[in-house]
């Protein structure tokens, strides 16, 4: 019996050994796994994490479909605001009907300030084809104010730079539809000027016909006879059909005035177009003065 005690209490003894050796070899094991087996743990709120702020750039780098809410409805902007946001949209504007479309919207308005705004945007442009535009844009105005002077300084400060001829007629157009005395002032300047072509002259003495039918108060009689009498020169003198036609339809501007002369040049016109023209100068010239009360003629 004391042998098997023994025995038993040496075996216990052995277990107990074996066991704790057991555990001292499998500890180190555990503390060896891999990274990626120690992180098994650790990678669902890792992962979480990382898609968080993942999520985060990405939400920072695509604007949203509400991105566009940072630029106002043009309908809650001021009518200055709103002339701006015209502007602005003009000169980014790659297509030319949509300028033109959008030019337009804004001479529409018909806030005192559009048509300046457009003439500083063709003063700045050097696009012969944009200036065109504005200017003709501007032409559309149901009623052109210049209190200060400043619109027709800005055409005029375009009309003396270096622009192209359809430019330069398209400027003195604006201020033919201006009646101050600024603009018929600047008018006068070019039709009297010894550089002008003679086309550009019949077009200025043509606007400025038109500023003093408007109002008569801007050209002395005097001025309106000596413009007059210019343009007739030009219409003898021109070679050319076009020519001729352009100046006989600035007189046209005073019909009654030149109904005999429009008769005499008839008698030599040979050209068909001019002819056809001249027989509505006159009867039209004719037709006004039917028209007009007892006494006034």
């Amino acid at each position: 019996m004391g042998f098997f005690r023994q025995y038993y209490r040496f075996g216990a003894i052995a277990a107990v050994a074996g066991a704790f050796l057991l555990g001292a070899l499998i500890r180190p094991l555990n503390h060896a796994r891999t990274p990626d087996q120690a992180n098994t743990r650790e990678a669902p709120s890792r992962r979480r994490t990382q898609s968080t702020h993942a999520d985060a750039i990405q939400s920072a780098k695509l604007p949203s479909h509400g991105a566009s809410a940072k630029r106002p409805a043009v309908s809650a902007l001021t009518p200055e605001q709103r002339l701006a946001e015209h502007a602005r949209m003009i000169v980014s504007a790659t297509d030319s009907q949509q300028r033109r479309q959008l030019s337009l919207e804004m001479i529409e308005t018909n806030h005192p300030a559009a048509a300046l705004q457009l003439a500083r945007l063709a003063a700045d442009s050097r696009d012969p084809e944009l200036q065109m535009m504005l200017l003709e844009s501007i032409q559309q105005s149901e009623k052109l104010t210049d209190p200060d002077g400043t619109l027709a300084q800005t055409i005029s400060q375009i009309l003396r730079g270096d622009s192209e001829d359809g430019v330069k007629r398209a400027c003195e157009d604006v201020l033919g539809a201006l009646p101050t005395a600024a603009s018929a002032q600047i008018l006068k300047d070019a039709f009297e000027s010894t550089q002008a072509l003679p086309e550009e002259k019949i077009n200025a003495a043509e606007n400025l016909l038109r500023v003093a039918t408007l109002r008569p108060s801007l050209l002395s009689a005097s001025d309106t006879q000596k413009v007059i009498d210019q343009i007739r020169l030009e219409a003898q003198a021109a070679s050319d059909p076009e020519s001729r036609a352009q100046a006989f339809m600035t007189l046209g501007e005073r019909r009654n005035e030149n109904t005999a002369f429009f008769r005499q040049m008839l008698d030599i016109e040979r050209d068909g177009n001019v002819r056809n023209l001249l027989v509505k100068l006159i009867g039209g010239a004719t037709a006004t003065v039917a028209s007009q009360p007892t006494g006034t003629r």
